[in-house]
């Protein structure tokens, strides 16, 4: 048994929250992640027993761009007149490419054909 499985998703999210504030706090994001996955399965059967064998790969990418600065993505500090100050600089410091994540895992499982029992490996 061979599956292939891709998804493919939209993601836009404008919330604005805190608007009092200056510069007022809002989360604007838009992406397309998407997600492939492949399984394959075989069935063997034996004198005594039946195993099941597989093998599953998936891969998923967020498919954006991010600020590597995770704490404060928005904003940057400086230093100016011996004062911290910080600055919003928006979307545009969102520099680096999100990275791939991709597993790939086994399955094995047996069962005795006298006891019908099954074993998970």
């Amino acid at each position: 048994m061979e599956v292939f499985k891709a998804n493919l998703y939209y993601l836009d999210i404008r919330e604005h929250r805190n608007m009092t504030n200056d510069p007022p706090y809002y989360t604007v994001y838009t992406a397309k992640p998407y997600e492939l996955s492949i399984y394959v399965q075989d069935k063997m059967e034996f004198q005594g027993m039946i195993a099941n064998i597989g093998l599953r790969w998936d891969l998923w990418d967020q498919n954006t761009k991010y600020n590597p600065n995770l704490y404060t993505p928005y904003y940057m500090s400086y230093v100016e007149n011996d004062t911290v100050k910080t600055k919003y600089v928006g979307k545009e410091t969102f520099s680096t490419k999100s990275p791939l994540a991709a597993r790939l895992q086994r399955e094995l499982a047996c069962r005795s054909r006298l006891q019908q029992r099954p074993c998970f490996i």
